[in-house]
């Protein structure tokens, strides 16, 4: 691919804030390659929210609009640099657009980045240079390829397998995507200290732990602003047999990281009592939480009382501080009926309704109660530990 020639750099300084679409109907016939053009504006508008600092630079080469989707966040990248020991070297077996390349190997001596895709390898080749990334070596090949023909040792191997199998159909298998590293891990395992992978975010904890138990060491449900984006393992290659994997739920937010660990070890021995009503506060887990199941032992770490089994809601007297999720004022509640909502809560016909352990939906809700979207104002439709269904009026703390 190469690097951009000045007169693309110009042509995407000039229109890097238009409309793409835009732009090719009115540049059609320009002198130009604009398909070129056009992939690096849009590439750059995306990278502005997902890569900041590579944004930043006017020498980064984007790729098809497809990796752009499929590559990490900066947020994410990020973590895995904060979570990973320095080494003297490491390998992406699975290079991409080469975002969680760039920050792991900050902590390397040595870099390689291994990528079967021909074009992504050009572009990396000129992005590393443009970040001065000088301790970074790029392969050309497939990861089961590199394997074969390199002999080295690595103190850390990340992976991330593409989520579709042979037949291009999407998956979170892990033995379906590729490569399929439960095949490959005893070979991987002999060649490294510490291995990191980046699975689907709609893997089952349960299975990930069945393929990789022997050398399980951590998992990390990251979410960015309460939206679940990746599954990490942390694989220990130097530990035999297997031993009870710690589970880190994290939360990216404007205010910083929301974190909570626990094992399921302790969340199956820990006991819990049900609130017999309503606190002044209610608590929603964040989605980080959500995915790992740990409501017994939040409850417990928190001193919040779950309002039923499956209502994953959370309720206390005392204002928690730093709890990991949304905190809400509790304004009153009542029964599921439209006379007692208006009695309770007067005028108020906006609301932002959410439903826990409720046999409806948040439109059913709002037609029956005759409210719309929006406001400050919160509603969630609930069931009770004695199966009484309500609806729980708050504002945010």
């Amino acid at each position: 691919m190469g690097q951009l020639s000045k007169e693309i750099k110009d042509f995407v300084l000039l229109h890097a804030d238009e409309d793409p679409k835009k732009v090719a109907l009115k540049y059609a016939s320009c002198n130009i390659d604009l398909k070129r053009a056009l992939q690096q504006i849009e590439g750059q508008q995306k990278a502005r929210k997902k890569i900041p600092s590579w944004a930043n630079n006017p020498d980064i080469i984007y790729p098809i609009g497809l990796s752009m989707e499929q590559c990490s966040s900066e947020e994410t990248g990020q973590y895995k640099q904060d979570i990973i020991s320095s080494g003297d070297s490491m390998v992406d077996m699975t290079g991409g657009f080469g975002i969680d390349f760039h920050f792991l190997s900050k902590k390397f001596g040595k870099a390689y980045y291994v990528e079967q895709n021909r074009e992504l390898c050009d572009i990396a080749e000129e992005n590393f240079k443009a970040l001065e990334m000088g301790n970074a070596t790029i392969f050309h090949q497939t990861a089961e390829d590199f394997l074969a023909q390199n002999n080295s040792s690595f103190d850390l191997v990340y992976i991330d397998p593409a989520r579709r199998d042979a037949n291009g159909k999407k998956t979170v298998i892990p033995s379906d995507c590729i490569p399929d590293l439960t095949s490959m891990l005893p070979q991987i395992a002999e060649r490294c200290k510490r291995m990191l992978v980046k699975y689907s975010p709609m893997l089952d904890i349960a299975q990930a732990i069945e393929d990789f138990h022997k050398y399980i060491q951590a998992i990390h449900i990251v979410a960015t602003n309460n939206e679940c984006k990746e599954l990490l393992l942390e694989l220990n290659c130097e530990k035999n047999g297997f031993c009870e994997p710690v589970i880190h739920c994290i939360n990216i937010c404007k205010s910083g990281r929301e974190c909570f660990s626990f094992t399921y070890k302790e969340e199956n021995e820990r006991k819990t009592a049900y609130a017999n009503g309503l606190g002044k506060y209610l608590y929603e887990p964040n989605s980080a939480i959500m995915k790992a199941g740990c409501h017994k032992s939040l409850a417990q770490v928190y001193e919040a009382k779950p309002l039923s089994p499956n209502s994953h809601l959370y309720t206390s007297d005392n204002l928690i501080d730093k709890f990991p999720g949304r905190s809400f004022r509790i304004i009153g509640a009542c029964k599921f009926d439209k006379k007692e909502y208006q009695k309770t809560f007067g005028g108020t016909n906006k609301a932002n309704v959410s439903v826990r352990n409720c046999p409806t939906t948040p439109e059913l809700i709002k037609k029956k109660l005759k409210i719309s979207d929006g406001g400050t104002f919160y509603l969630f439709a609930t069931t009770l530990s004695n199966k009484e269904v309500i609806l729980i009026g708050c504002e945010k703390n």
